[in-house]
């Protein structure tokens, strides 16, 4: 029996909920969690990229400090794995526990990870 002969078989609530969790699974999402910018997010699609950054110009995601670089990092959602892609593209870090990402190398993350960016004022959450 096939997936859609199953949900067929549901009555149309079951299927409409169904439906709005894949959906929602199929996005991810960063916010600014501490530093300027604080509150700030973007949502993500499937393996859409995004830039993180100071410059207005290159960013998606803008963080107004000098210590950001003007591209400090990109950012892709795998939905499939439930995880981001992170690339450091800057010149003072990105950070988790105190460890450096290695710079230009995408580094696989969970949703849930904090990120630091710079002197560890900054921070972002991969949800």
């Amino acid at each position: 029996m096939s997936f859609y002969d199953k949900m067929t078989s549901r009555n149309r609530s079951e299927i409409s909920i169904v439906h709005t969790t894949t959906a929602s699974a199929r996005r991810g999402c960063i916010t600014v969690h501490s530093g300027e910018g604080a509150g700030a997010s973007i949502t993500l699609g499937m393996l859409e990229t995004v830039s993180i950054g100071r410059n207005e110009r290159s960013c998606d995601l803008i963080i107004p400090s000098r210590d950001i670089s003007r591209v400090h990092c990109t950012a892709e959602y795998d939905a499939e794995k439930c995880a981001f892609i992170i690339t450091d593209r800057s010149m003072n870090g990105v950070y988790i526990d105190g460890q450096r990402l290695p710079k230009n190398i995408p580094v696989i993350l969970p949703s849930g990870t904090i990120l630091y960016l710079a002197n560890n004022m900054h921070s972002i959450r991969l949800i």
